[in-house]
Formats: structure tokens, C-alpha cells, sequence
């Protein structure tokens, strides 16, 4: 995603890949997860985007799974001193060009873990959901007060969690995918992706990076 800084290898998208064929060990489980009902066109729909983008090598289908909500995102982490682009057709372009620089660097692959490393949540209100893709990265339930957080016209570097809850959390409108990027060296920011169904869809519709 833009800006994930690399001060040896910079890429249009700033992921600290240094382009080596080189890969890391196998990453290991995360602790089992306890199954919660979700819907399934949600687990369905974040295996497609990532196998489209690393494996498939698809980047134009893989940038349709980001809604435009997400081009606030672009502005939140542009790299200093550069403008970012303005028109959402630019900025769609955008996205795409990152999706592509990430795959490029990787290079070719054939199972996700080989690219991606699932990260744990952070918070007692974020729940852990099991998946096939464990692995590679975490599928997280996440109560609809907490949503807001991740939205990059309301996001806050310094506690990006920081929310208050009223009654119960309520679950099932929104889901996360966390992971960062599997390579020698120094590693990538953790990466989430913030999911929500539109129009009977889901689609990714916030990003956050964690120093």
C-alpha cells in the first residue's frame, strides 16, 4: 500500500522489498481461533483479492476490490513532500500502480504465505476468526464502533484504536484482513485492510500501516 517506507529499496508505493529472490522461512500458526459466524462472501472475497494481486498477477481486477472511500487513504500516507493524486480516476491508477510495484518486487509465487505473514490483533474487541489462509494473513471481526478508527477521514497515527464503546459491540458489518509482507531484511509495516459490504459486495474501504 503507499507509504511503506524502505530506506534501501524505494518503490512507487514505498514497500521495503529489496527485490530479492530470496524468501524467509515458512511462517508459523497463529494460536487456533475460535470459529464465529461471518458471511461467507467475506472470507470468499479476501482470498480472491490477494490471490488475484500476488498469485494471479491480475493488478487492474485486484484494484477493483478497493472502494473509492479508500482514496483518503492515499493523501494519509503519501510519502513527504509529494503531491498525491487529486482525481479519482488518477487516484485509482494509483492503486493499481501500487498493487502492481508490491507484485513486481515479490515476484512470482505460488502459495500466499511465501509473500504475506498473518499479524495478530490488537484489542480485546477485535476477534480472531479462523480461516483456511491463517497463515498468511489474520481475518479479524470487528465491532461496528470500533470501524470509524480505521477510516482514514477520521484516523489518528497516534491511537488508531482509541474508540469508546456504548452497550455491547455489534458485529457483522465490518472485517479486517492484518498481515505484512514476508521479505529478507527489514520487514514491512503491518498492513490493514478494513472490509465492508457495498451494494452487495465486500470491498476494502479503509487501509491502515502501523509503524
Amino acid at each position: 500500500m503507499p507509504g511503506i517506507s524502505n530506506p534501501k529499496s524505494k518503490s512507487q508505493i514505498g514497500c521495503r522489498i529489496p527485490g530479492l529472490p530470496s524468501r524467509l522461512p515458512p511462517a508459523q500458526p497463529l494460536r487456533t481461533a475460535a470459529r464465529r459466524p461471518y458471511d461467507p462472501g467475506f472470507q470468499r472475497a479476501v482470498s480472491d483479492f490477494f490471490r488475484t494481486w500476488l498469485i494471479g498477477e491480475d493488478f487492474a481486477k485486484a484494484a477493483t476490490y478497493f472502494s473509492p472511500r479508500c482514496y483518503e487513504c492515499i493523501e494519509l500516507y503519501s510519502d513527504d513532500g509529494k503531491t498525491p493524486p487529486f482525481l479519482p480516476e488518477d487516484q485509482a491508477r494509483y492503486i493499481q500502480n501500487s498493487l502492481a510495484a508490491v507484485g513486481h518486487e515479490i515476484g512470482p509465487i505460488t502459495r500466499l504465505e511465501e509473500a504475506l505473514e498473518s499479524v495478530p490483533p490488537e484489542g480485546d474487541d477485535m476477534k480472531l476468526m479462523a480461516h483456511a489462509d491463517k497463515v498468511a494473513y489474520s481475518l479479524v471481526a470487528l465491532p461496528d464502533y470500533l470501524a470509524d478508527s480505521f477510516l482514514c477521514t477520521k484516523h489518528s497515527k497516534k491511537s488508531p484504536y482509541r474508540a469508546a464503546a456504548s452497550g455491547s459491540p455489534s458485529y457483522g458489518n465490518y472485517y479486517a484482513a492484518i498481515f505484512e509482507l514476508r521479505t529478507p531484511g527489514e520487514h514491512a509495516s503491518a498492513v490493514t485492510l478494513l472490509w465492508q459490504k457495498q451494494d452487495s459486495v465486500w470491498r476494502i474501504v479503509a487501509y491502515e500501516l502501523m509503524d
